[in-house]
């Protein structure tokens, strides 16, 4: 018998990572549907520019890898998780 997996609806992109960081995806097969168009996030967003030094970009490069998420993502990430805790 498989786990029962949260709602997601509920759950942050940051929450849902941490989820599935902690989780084998194995556990819920059965619960899980094919999809057949692509994941799209659909926020609007805009482009910056930041400078860091190639080293910092491989430490996160590195970890983004270990995650299986790209990059920029990680960063977009982290930077999410402190403004949230800045505001609390």
């Amino acid at each position: 018998m498989s786990k029962k997996l949260p709602d997601f609806n509920k759950m942050t992109h940051e929450q849902i990572a941490d989820f599935w960081d902690t989780h084998e995806v194995t556990d819920y097969l059965d619960q899980l549907e094919v999809v057949k168009e692509p994941y799209v996030d659909k926020r609007p967003m805009k482009q910056i520019s930041i400078r860091f030094d190639e080293k910092t970009i491989a430490k996160i490069k590195k970890t983004a890898s270990k995650k299986g998420i790209a990059y920029q993502t990680l960063i977009r990430m982290w930077v999410n998780e402190k403004l949230n805790k800045e505001a609390s």
